[in-house]
């Protein structure tokens, strides 16, 4: 996916180079460049025919182009035209930016921006920007540190009514550099800037790269999950291929492996298939219309036979890339997030530990040395008493919310002794006797840290209404498997219920709400026996 994206900001950088150069839709032969310098009427003409036929020959030929660069260059510095300077810089950043070298691209970019700052040449100006930003962004770097290029960026927004080439292109460049650089980071930004950089390339009006903008906008769904529009994208990058017709057919296989791939995520294996054989298709029929051309012209030699293996090599290996791509891609974010959870579990246990070791007891401590003040001076004040119990609930809460985060407590077997202990402390100097019956074969399961916490209030505030509002002696517990289910049952003996609804009536809301939750059942009222609550997870 990094080099479809980066083949696409190749083709826009070209693009945007060859409009600011050559102020014409495609390159001109070498032949017109040679007499555009000749017949240039002004120096800024002159300059620009020279700089067009350096780019044009980049590719071909770098030491005549660096010549028409230098040209180029030193009229620029005569002349003491710095938009013209800033242009030099400009188009040597895209050249190296093509070469792969992102940091002196950022350099060029950078020096061209200090050229411009007082220029009213806006639209060179975002070109700029786009290159600047791009460089950034394939280096890994912070672009929102570049505030004052964003915000001229943003404050050129009254452009988007227009429908000339020059801006649009400038700005779908520029918002393409930030859809990629906004996902993991905010992806509702990314898509925002994806749909701004459509309305730029849908005004241009150049098919390329409207398909280019649909392949890489289906890869951003398929990376948030949105696997129906990924294949919608893709869909419509596949549909403007056929309109381009047979000129564009590496495209258009190109198109249709992104489509069959996103088809392969939403299942639809068959569909997936059918467009792989037509991909087929397309290539053998390339390669048939490729020897029938060579016949009608020239016997074939070995030269020749080693260019279509070799296509048809190029042909697998792209299909390959693309699925081993996409294959590594869930493989890194598989591993990345196993990293992150094993690090939040590591982090929860730490916290965990360091409260217990020193607030637990700090407060175990305060209790101890109040209770001592107390057995030493029966006659203190009443109210240490009170700080004494406070500090006791206080300590058992603490303890209980340390438990609930404590990852190494998530087995439901856990869950199950500290219940039975909660229940034993629960009823420890009441007059009911306390019975928990523990089923042979519960199930090995793993908790959730809210499910196991919200259990466990659950519990505590039957146990604690049941000692508190029941006439009974007696309270049973019982935690039974139900097929895939756990029905945790408290019970007593009483054959009245304290109608308080301040204190009782509450916390039957409370319980309810937490059961709610967690998407669990629950039923308190009376039953044959007593008074029940029945909670099933």
């Amino acid at each position: 996916m990094t080099e479809r994206i980066r083949a696409l900001f190749t083709l826009i950088l070209c693009l945007s180079s060859i409009l600011l150069s050559a102020q014409e839709e495609s390159v001109t032969p070498e032949e017109a460049l040679r007499k555009r310098i000749r017949m240039a009427r002004t120096v800024k003409e002159r300059i620009s025919a020279n700089y067009a036929m350096a780019n044009y020959l980049a590719d071909t030929d770098s030491v005549t182009s660096d010549r028409f660069f230098k040209i180029g260059y030193d009229l620029a510095l005569l002349h003491s035209n710095l938009e013209m300077q800033a242009k030099y810089f400009y188009l040597k950043g895209v050249l190296r930016y093509n070469q792969g070298d992102f940091p002196d691209g950022e350099k060029l970019a950078r020096r061209s921006l200090v050229l411009l700052r007082d220029s009213r040449d806006t639209v060179l100006k975002l070109h700029v920007i786009g290159l600047l930003l791009n460089a950034m962004e394939y280096q890994a770097l912070d672009i929102s540190q570049e505030k004052e290029y964003l915000d001229l960026f943003y404050n050129t927004e009254y452009l988007e009514s227009r429908s000339d080439a020059g801006p649009n292109l400038a700005r779908g460049f520029i918002y393409a550099c930030l859809s990629w650089y906004y996902i993991q980071k905010d992806n509702e930004k990314s898509r925002q800037a994806f749909l701004k950089q459509y309305e730029c390339y849908n005004k241009i009006a150049n098919d390329e790269l409207l398909m280019s903008y649909h392949i890489n906008y289906a890869h951003f769904n398929l990376f948030i999950h949105n696997f129906s529009e990924a294949t919608r994208q893709a869909q419509t990058a596949v549909d403007i291929c056929k309109k381009l017709g047979n000129r564009n057919e590496m495209d258009f296989m190109l198109s249709s492996i992104s489509l069959a791939t996103m088809l392969i995520y939403e299942g639809k294996f068959h569909e997936a298939r059918g467009i792989y054989n037509n991909v087929v298709s397309v290539s053998t029929r390339m390669r048939q219309d490729l020897i029938e051309s060579e016949e009608k012209g020239h016997q074939l030699d070995l030269a020749n036979a080693k260019v279509k293996a070799d296509r048809k090599i190029m042909t697998i290996i792209v299909i390959a890339s693309l699925l081993m791509i996409s294959l590594i891609f869930i493989l890194l974010r598989w591993f990345y997030r196993l990293k992150s959870l094993r690090a939040e579990i590591k982090l929860k246990e730490n916290i965990a530990m360091d409260l217990h070791d020193e607030v637990g007891t700090m407060i175990t401590k305060t209790i101890f040395l109040t209770q001592n003040i107390l057995n030493s001076n029966p006659d203190s004040d009443p109210r240490l008493q009170q700080i004494v119990e406070q500090s006791r609930q206080v300590n058992a809460s603490f303890r209980d919310a340390i438990w609930s985060t404590d990852t190494r407590t998530d087995e439901l077997q856990n869950l199950v002794d500290r219940i039975a202990e909660t229940g034993h402390h629960a009823t420890e100097g009441t007059s009911c006797t306390f019975c928990f019956h523990r089923h042979e074969r519960l199930p090995k399961r793993q908790l959730k840290p809210l499910e196991k916490r919200n259990i466990m209030l659950i519990v505590r505030e039957a146990l604690h209404n049941a000692v508190k509002h029941s006439n009974g002696n007696r309270i049973d517990m019982s935690v039974v498997p139900q097929d895939d289910r756990l029905v945790f049952t408290i019970i007593d003996n009483g054959t009245e219920v304290n109608q308080d609804e301040n204190r009782y009536g509450m916390g039957q809301h409370s319980m309810r709400q937490r059961a709610a939750k967690m998407g669990a059942d629950i039923f308190i009222g009376p039953a044959s026996d007593g008074y029940v609550v029945r909670l099933i997870v």
